[in-house]
């Protein structure tokens, strides 16, 4: 577990890093208009990267709530949020339609 751990870590510092390459490309940009281009291409790309983010832990709370076997309650606690977004969690994963898997367009 501990070289998943790791290649997880490494995984989110690649992502930063490219991120911050593109922001720094799009201040960089010689015309205004293509860096408000770029930016809002960044831009919608971020929120397709961070719904499908959402998806993933909507995911991981549905299976700590089956392998666990536990009440609506329990599963709050256990992630640290409040009974009814434990709830509005587990909802969204009951309709895969509701969770973007993946950013592909």
């Amino acid at each position: 577990m501990d070289q998943e751990i790791s290649t997880f870590d490494q995984d989110l510092t690649a992502v930063k890093a490219t991120f911050l390459s593109a922001q720094e490309a799009v201040r960089a940009a010689p015309e205004p208009q293509q860096g408000f281009k770029q930016a809002t291409d960044l831009a919608e790309l971020m929120r397709d990267l961070a719904d499908t983010a959402a998806g993933l832990r909507a995911e991981a709370v549905r299976r700590i709530w089956q392998s666990e076997k536990m009440s609506i309650a329990e599963l709050a606690d256990r992630i640290g949020v409040s009974k009814a977004r434990a709830d509005q969690l587990l909802k969204l994963t009951k309709d895969p339609t509701r969770i973007p898997l993946s950013s592909e367009e």
